[in-house]
């Protein structure tokens, strides 16, 4: 089924790896994180990436600000990536690999550096490299431009078809839940 495509773009956590973050007791983090710096009350349950978008529209020069809480948070789990072992033996197969993730880039080239599978990847972007989270399609602009991707040649596999079906669904790729690739 994926052997039709010749480029691949991933994303990376419940992708490649898992990052056992606790992402219900970090929202509750974010919350307080983003009140004490950014007077700013989030009163439902959105997720860590839908507050973050909040504040980037409505704080659009301080994004490194916004980014602050994940650059704290996702390095104190560097050594628990766990690797998907089964979307490994894929990547060995193909030459065309690209990430987009919602998580920060040096969190992501880290984990691929410690499994030693970054020199699987053409290009590494994360969230913090646009500051545009899919489902925003900016990167692909990006990735078309610099590496000639095309829409019939490139396939998005992902874990969530929130964030990374849909980011596929706005550009018209291909999308392959990585649950259900065998």
């Amino acid at each position: 089924m994926l052997i039709k495509y010749t480029d691949y773009i991933f994303d990376y956590d419940n992708t490649i790896c898992s990052i056992p973050i606790d992402w219900k007791t970090q929202r509750l983090y974010f919350k307080e994180f983003a009140k004490e710096n950014f007077h700013f009350s989030f009163d439902n349950e959105l997720t860590v990436e839908q507050m973050e978008n909040i504040l980037l529209m409505k704080f659009p020069l301080l994004k490194e600000q916004i980014y602050q809480f994940r650059s704290v948070l996702e390095p104190k789990y560097l050594n628990k990536h766990l690797l998907n072992k089964n979307i490994f033996s894929k990547l060995k197969s193909t030459n065309n690999n690209y990430i987009v993730s919602n998580n920060l880039t040096n969190t992501v080239i880290s984990g691929l550096e410690y499994f030693n599978l970054l020199h699987f990847f053409k290009k590494v972007i994360g969230v913090d490299f646009m500051y545009s989270p899919k489902p925003s399609t900016k990167s692909w602009l990006f990735l078309k431009e610099y590496y000639n991707l095309s829409v019939s040649s490139t396939v998005m596999i992902g874990d969530n078809p929130m964030t990374d079906g849909l980011y596929a669904s706005n550009i018209g790729l291909s999308y392959e839940n990585v649950q259900l690739i065998t």
